[in-house]
């Protein structure tokens, strides 16, 4: 059954006039996904070994808005698991404490362009928005319900835990869609990002980080201090936590001040017991421990890739465990890697909206952008701009491979800002009408994805830019470019 927690009242606040509620406790929300009908429950016994895969593939293929679904009986132990859990539009946005994506965006557009108030009448005007963004900051607690039940040292099992092993191919369980807690030794900062584990035994788990990653950044920030690294991870608990760990903000944004922003109040956290940093109190099992550095990498894969295949091998960093706290009654959440359906289509569009506004504030002609589920959210991007002058297609395509975000996309396509970037017939037939492949596309060598196998060389690659705008004559088109055919009023 899923633990009942007890509601904690929490202060709500309005999206577009309607009152949003806030999970501190995982249990919470899952009750409402419940009352919607959008659980479904598994009592019978499942084991981790693919099983969870399988009845959440079903899941996924047999309705368009797949439930999530609560394994009540994972390997005959005490901790229900829940997978596809953010994988409809309601519980996606809920979990974001918006009424609709397009409100998440919003709100980050407003914190990028925030309006200082004229004179002192101007001040108490915006004195409702100067008192929320007093909240947004986490704030520290003594005592947490993550910490109801500690094991320290010898005392850690991973195997108790019900980590899944996803599919055959992989090379053992791992954890997936879970938040990693680091801190960058240089500036303080704390990162909040979400990688690959795998289970290495029952005290130790590899980490599969690359060059791209800040957390493997921040690695070698510790190796030359010649310090060990400590690291949290947190499962269960406030399922936007789960959500910002898959946005890849600037290095210095903490992600626990975004949550509270987005959430309108902040984030409880607790000192972990056994490592210098802080994890979320709420959360429902927090894994504790730290990288020794100086010591050699281990392989680690193969592993399932958002692209569909086994993908992601390589040396990864190995994670001691030196402490498993939980709650009393725990419940955790993974996401099952590979799936391009239900819950990462959801995470993905959830993803573009957070992002967007921070695109256009570097890009300004940029008017939408979109990454479709056919590119795996990550390879293609769809963008459409405001175009006034010639080859600007070709300058926010540069643009765009310059933000982190967009550095390994495959392929853009840019098209006018009057095609919707999210009907994917209405792009390809722009590029159909507008682009001419001799002298519409741009070629460019830059980084790629390390698990993408279409490469010669991991980590390096090309990319394909199709503009498919409308041309304009100083771009040597010296045709009379056609109008639409539109029928008048």
């Amino acid at each position: 059954m899923v633990p009942s927690y007890g509601r904690v009242k929490r202060d709500s606040r309005e999206s577009n006039g309607v009152r949003m509620k806030h999970y501190d406790h995982l249990a919470d929300f899952i009750a409402d996904v419940e009352d919607r009908g959008e659980l479904l429950r598994i009592t019978d016994a499942v084991g981790s070994r693919f099983d969870l895969t399988r009845i959440t593939q079903r899941a996924c293929r047999e309705s368009p808005n797949a439930p999530a679904v609560l394994f009540e009986n994972v390997d005959g132990g005490p901790i229900p698991v829940i997978t596809n859990l953010l994988g409809s539009e309601w519980r996606i946005c809920h979990s974001l404490g918006v009424e609709s994506l397009q409100d998440a965006g919003d709100r980050i557009s407003a914190l990028l362009k925030p309006e200082l108030p004229a004179g002192w009448q101007g001040v108490l005007k915006q004195a409702p928005q100067l008192v929320e963004l007093t909240k947004v900051a986490p704030k520290t607690v003594k005592s947490g319900p993550c910490q109801q039940v500690v094991h320290l040292g010898r005392d850690v099992d991973l195997r108790k835990l019900p980590i899944p092993h996803f599919w055959p191919q992989e090379s053992g369980a791992s954890l997936r869609g879970v938040p990693l807690f680091c801190v960058d030794p240089n500036t303080g900062d704390r990162h909040i990002g979400n990688y690959p584990l795998q289970v290495r035994d029952a005290r130790s788990l590899v980490i599969a980080w690359n060059p791209h990653d800040w957390g493997w950044r921040i690695a070698q920030a510790y190796g030359r201090r010649n310090e060990q690294m400590p690291i949290a991870i947190c499962l269960g608990g406030d399922p936007l936590l789960s959500v910002l760990a898959d946005v890849p903000a600037p290095p210095q944004a903490d992600k626990t001040v975004l949550a509270g922003y987005l959430r309108g109040s902040n984030v409880d956290l607790v000192k972990a017991r056994s490592i210098g940093i802080e994890v979320p109190a709420h959360a429902d099992i927090v894994i504790e421990g730290f990288i020794d550095v100086a010591a050699a990498s281990e392989a680690v894969g193969p592993l399932a890739s958002p692209s569909g295949f086994a993908g992601i091998t390589g040396e990864g960093r190995v994670m001691q465990v030196s402490a498993v706290t939980t709650r009393s009654n725990p419940l955790v959440a993974f996401n099952v890697p590979g799936l391009r359906s239900g819950a990462d289509e959801w995470l993905g569009e959830a993803v573009d909206h957070v992002l967007s506004p921070l695109v256009r504030w570097f890009v300004p002609e940029v008017s939408a952008i979109h990454r479709p589920s056919s590119g795996s959210r990550r390879q293609f991007a769809y963008v459409a701009i405001e175009k006034h002058f010639p080859l600007q297609a070709r300058k926010v395509m540069n643009a765009l491979w310059g933000i982190d975000w967009l550095s390994c996309s495959k392929m853009i396509v840019a098209v006018d800002a009057d095609v919707n970037v999210r009907d994917e017939q209405a792009v390809w037939s722009a590029v159909a009408s507008h682009c001419h492949p001799g002298a519409d596309t741009l070629f460019s060598e830059g980084p790629a994805f390390f698990d993408d196998h279409a490469t010669r060389v991991p980590g390096v690659g090309h990319r394909m830019g199709l503009d498919a705008t409308r041309k304009l004559r100083g771009e040597g088109h010296d045709r009379v470019w056609p109008e639409s055919l539109v029928l008048d009023a």
